[in-house]
């Protein structure tokens, strides 16, 4: 069987595919596609997809998020925020973009931290997109440009001359048209083949 009108996809560290399609989540082992039942019914228009260090599945609408385990949902929302995208790190967090800045989550659901301004780090609240590469740095879409961060909650050092020549000090770093990127409003951050893919409005 097939399904279509697919709006969002993610591959497992298993190799499995989790997708969305006409608000219902569907898997596939590589054989066949199973529909999954226990999400609930208010998690119709899905904007991501991601997986934690302990192999739980989350799942992120605008309004709320939330993660399946052993066929047992666990529901979690941010007051007065819509989410944009979901990822996950090897250190149990969960981070969550919002219009209304970056919020750090341990797998139990509570918050670790928030960064929500430019003193914080980053360029703007107004946050898209959000992915961990595999040395656990993240790369932050803005509307003001791209963000990369090491991921702590306390500020270090890191380098990410092997991605981009460029070097980060303190834990942040951004990257705008003054040093190179084309366009920075930002909608979409992806990694594939040791590449950082950028998606912007325009």
């Amino acid at each position: 069987d097939t399904i279509t009108d697919i709006s969002t996809i993610y591959s497992d560290k298993t190799g499995k595919i989790w997708a969305n399609s006409k608000g219902q989540i569907f898997s596939y082992n590589g054989n066949m596609w199973e529909e999954i039942n226990e999400i609930p019914e208010l998690y119709k228009e899905i904007v991501s997809i991601t997986e934690d260090a302990k192999g739980n599945i989350w799942i992120a609408t605008e309004e709320q998020f939330g993660y399946l385990n052993d066929k047992v949902w666990r529901n979690f929302s941010i007051e007065n925020a819509l989410i944009r995208d979901i990822s996950a790190d090897n250190n149990e967090h969960i981070w969550v973009a919002t219009n209304k800045g970056l919020y750090c989550f341990g797998i139990d659901g509570n918050i670790v931290d928030i960064f929500e301004t430019e003193k914080d780090g980053l360029l703007s609240n107004d946050v898209r997109s959000v992915v961990v590469d595999s040395s656990g740095h993240l790369w932050i879409g803005t509307s003001a440009g791209i963000n990369i961060f090491d991921g702590r909650t306390q500020p270090s050092s890191i380098n990410v001359e092997s991605q981009m020549g460029i070097n980060a000090v303190k834990g942040w770093h951004s990257i705008t048209g003054k040093n190179g990127l084309p366009y920075e409003d930002i909608n979409i951050i992806a990694i594939g083949n040791q590449q950082i893919l950028v998606g912007t409005k325009v």
